[in-house]
């Protein structure tokens, strides 16, 4: 029998399970310079900085104080409140599908999440998703906030659940923990192992390829930054061309493509860099774990090699890693091989470069 039929009720968390959270989504429209942008987001607007609201602390306070230790940031500091909603790039790619899914199926919902009592009602308004759920527990309102155990007490006696046949769905480990503490069932998972997990199928969704827009450039960052840090760290090279995306690629005479699966947005993107007369560096490709197993990413590649083709590239070269392996056996599969020219004229890019592969048509 699959898990759903075996449960009384689902609990979700919200950022980064419904919706993405992203302070630096809405600082790189502000700060121009990548190094500075980066510093600024380590060190004075950072996600422990913003924690303290979702504690229950009011945003002219936390931002009073803020400003008396970066008195010179006072203007980027005070953006945080008015345009804090652009933190927020858009939903985790197929949640919302599966919650109406769930709802659909008559599956109560309820949320608990780690949320400011101030910028919650703001963003309730632009989440229609909600209106599935029976109830929410916001931390900011409740003064209570995730991993503490009062939360999950209060969540088991306010929603009326047991937690034995309740799953609890999260993206931080301590949250997962304190509630199978609490006797749910917690998983820390999103689609589409969460749907896998619940044992629902669907058919593989269509795939769509679109080419670069101001529009879709957030995801040109988002789905990178998850790829990259994965395995390895953010060096200054990708920080330059993922907050510059239209100068530092596009207008130079390069190309960024996306694909797109059904149900599930952009899942998926790729640049080709001009870094010569005709050369070009296929870079920054990556997919989402949500489209793992769907055959995006070799969908992806082979329309962006068909792209750099009708461009002339030549060479058509990329820099990886060995740890990348599943990425490397796809780009052998479709043509590329390593080549100790294209390593030695371009490697020196990235720290983490220790393969260099050229197309071979």
């Amino acid at each position: 029998m699959p898990l759903i039929d075996r449960l009384d009720a689902v609990v979700f968390d919200v950022g980064n399970v419904l919706y993405l959270w992203d302070i630096r989504a809405l600082y790189a429209k502000l700060i121009d310079d990548p190094a500075r942008l980066d510093w600024f987001v380590s060190n004075v607007v950072t996600p422990e900085w913003h924690f303290q609201h979702d504690a229950g602390r009011d945003l002219a306070d936390t931002s009073a104080e803020l400003v008396a230790l970066y008195p010179k940031e006072r203007e980027l500091i005070e953006a945080y409140g008015p345009r804090w909603l652009e933190t927020i790039p858009g939903p985790v790619p197929g949640m919302i599908e599966l919650v109406d899914e769930l709802a659909a199926r008559g599956t109560p919902l309820y949320a608990i999440t780690n949320f400011s009592h101030e910028f919650w009602p703001r963003f309730r308004e632009t989440a229609p998703v909600f209106a599935h759920f029976r109830d929410l527990l916001v931390s900011g309102e409740e003064r209570l906030f995730k991993p503490d155990p009062a939360i999950y007490a209060l969540a088991i006696w306010r929603f009326g659940v047991n937690p034995a046949r309740t799953l609890f769905v999260d993206d931080r480990a301590e949250n997962v923990e304190a509630a199978r503490a609490a006797g749910f069932q917690a998983v820390r998972v999103v689609e589409p192992h969460l749907r896998a997990h619940l044992g629902l199928t669907r058919p593989r969704p269509a795939l769509t390829m679109h080419d670069f827009s101001d529009e879709l450039a957030p995801h040109f960052r988002t789905i990178n930054v998850e790829w990259i840090e994965a395995m390895y760290r953010l060096e200054p090279t990708d920080i330059e061309v993922l907050d510059n995306p239209r100068a530092r690629v596009v207008d130079p005479g390069g190309a960024i493509l996306f694909v797109e699966a059904d149900g599930l947005g952009i899942v998926g993107t790729c640049a080709l860099q001009k870094t010569g007369e005709q050369s070009f560096e296929l870079t920054k490709m990556g997919v989402l774990e949500v489209a793992r197993g769907l055959k995006a990413g070799e969908h992806l590649l082979r329309a962006t090699i068909a792209r750099a083709l009708e461009m002339g590239a030549d060479p058509l070269y990329l820099l990886t890693n060995r740890k990348s392996q599943a990425a490397i056996h796809l780009y052998e599969k479709l043509g590329f091989r390593d080549d100790t020219e294209i390593m030695h004229e371009y490697g020196s890019r990235y720290a983490r470069c220790d393969v260099a592969m050229r197309y071979v048509p």
